[in-house]
């Protein structure tokens, strides 16, 4: 048929020092596919000892560091190995992959796990990485969404004609990998050494000395609308009135929602969301924007920086103040009554200046990682048929 898959077909991207077509494969001849099993609570528990391995039931269990396993079991059976690929097969996160380095896990019903020899195992888990839609517009198509031993072993994937090309193309990628997850580690670190300098500074445990190198002034107990000059919801507005296109953005609780034509604030504001799960979380604008009522702007006035107030509340946590109901929400009322130690305003500005600078390093991580993904993504797409 002239509308039929071609059995023999070449990559867009290559490496240089492989030529000839890559052939189709029916999957099912190239692995050994192992089942999950069903534990009960009684068979797992977190504590890990000697004699236990990880249990994983689902993609979120899914690591390669023992520190971050959450179940374990002693229940014998037949399990993943170090070098298998495990693939979601049942559930939302269906098509969901992870090449295993630990030594071996025993897994849920709904993960089974695609053994290989260790010339092809790397490679076929990056093929079906590229694949993961395949997998989750099949399994979408059943009643209950999932995927059968039939669904993955039928499965036909291209493969190069050389074992040395299989391994190039996955030692490749696992540099790739290995360079993401790096990105990913230091911006968790970048995090964590936030997280413990902001306790420190919001304790008062560590105090900035002013530019002569004197002590500031004590810290004062202030409400929060004695400090703000602006401490209110925004405008209500239609999603007829928002497109993904605009002059001025618009801002909700949760951050950006599309673009108008008219603005409602002009200037620098920081947003608490003040409704749904979420409310509490903290936004920035800064220029002119529509704030819609989903949100409480506020601004700092002669007593307090704008920026010092994001980040001091943003470490408070505002949503621990919401009010119990099906819709939990803060009340602007409620919050403006809010009693925080402030310092002086230079003060302020020093602590907010710092904070800034180490949120433009975590910033830049974080858009370092999702180059180096779409990277990936794109090597995907070139290097496998």
């Amino acid at each position: 048929m002239a509308n039929s898959i071609p059995i023999e077909v070449v990559p867009a991207l290559r490496f240089s020092d492989y030529t000839g077509s890559w052939a189709q494969r029916v999957l099912g001849k190239q692995i050994d596919l192992i089942s999950g099993m069903h534990l009960a609570p009684s068979e797992y528990s977190s504590a890990p000892n000697q004699e236990k391995i990880p249990y994983f039931t689902g993609p979120s269990d899914f690591t390669n560091d023992f520190k971050n396993v959450s179940k374990w079991t002693l229940k014998s059976g037949k399990f993943a190995k170090s070098g298998d690929t495990l693939l979601t097969v049942k559930g939302s996160g269906v098509g969901q992959l992870l090449f295993l380095s630990l030594p071996e896990v025993a897994m849920g019903r709904q993960l089974m796990a695609i053994s290989a020899s260790l010339e092809t195992g790397k490679f076929i888990y990056y093929c079906l990485s590229k694949r993961k839609q395949y997998f989750e517009a099949l399994a979408s198509g059943n009643m209950i969404p999932g995927l059968s031993r039939p669904d993955i072993l039928t499965s036909r994937l291209f493969f190069p004609s050389t074992n040395l090309e299989q391994q190039k193309i996955a030692n490749f990628l696992t540099s790739v990998d290995a360079k993401i997850q790096q990105l990913k580690r230091k911006h968790t670190l970048m995090q964590q050494y936030k997280k413990g300098v902001i306790q420190q500074l919001f304790s008062q445990q560590v105090r900035f000395k002013d530019d002569d190198g004197r002590d500031y002034p004590d810290w004062k107990e202030m409400r929060l609308g004695e400090v703000c000059s602006t401490f209110k919801s925004g405008m209500g507005i239609t999603s007829g009135m928002i497109s993904d296109e605009g002059p001025f953005p618009v801002y909700g609780g949760n951050g950006l929602r599309g673009y108008t034509d008219t603005y409602t604030h002009e200037g620098a504001y920081l947003l608490i969301g003040r409704q749904g799960a979420l409310c509490g979380n903290i936004n920035r604008v800064d220029g002119k924007a529509y704030i819609s009522e989903h949100a409480i702007a506020v601004q700092g006035n002669s007593l307090a920086d704008t920026e010092w107030l994001a980040q001091r509340l943003s470490f408070y946590n505002l949503n621990r103040l919401s009010e119990s109901s099906a819709q939990p929400g803060l009340s602007v009322n409620k919050l403006v009554r809010y009693k925080l130690s402030f310092p002086s305003l230079s003060e302020q500005k020093k602590i907010a200046n710092f904070l800034l600078k180490l949120d433009t390093k975590i910033n830049e991580i974080a858009k370092q990682i999702n180059q180096a993904e779409t990277f990936k993504k794109g090597l995907l797409q070139q290097m496998f048929v």
